[in-house]
């Protein structure tokens, strides 16, 4: 994610935007950021993405807070829920 970072999945007929800074960055251990969608532009909130090392591979923690608009948290949750499940997806094919 950076300035004029754009993305349009493959369900949506119309662009969708992120911007953000970066709050927190502990290489290995910790990005966060804050975030601002473009169809919610008055609205920022902050995202965590822990990461924690096991002998068995490493746990992903993504914490979405300060969602205040009716629908947010739904929406959120839909589009990490479908960015995880193919993040999980691909690092599995490898």
């Amino acid at each position: 994610m950076g300035p004029g970072g754009e993305l349009t999945p493959p369900e949506r007929r119309r662009p969708i935007s992120v911007s953000g800074r970066y709050t927190k960055v502990q290489p290995y251990d910790l990005l966060q950021l804050t975030w601002r969608g473009s169809w919610q532009p008055e609205e920022e909130s902050l995202v965590s993405f822990t990461l924690k090392d096991f002998a068995s591979g490493t746990e992903l923690t993504l914490v979405h807070e300060g969602l205040v608009r009716e629908g947010s948290l739904a929406t959120a949750t839909r589009g990490w829920t479908s960015g995880l499940d193919k993040l999980v997806n691909i690092s599995q094919t490898e």
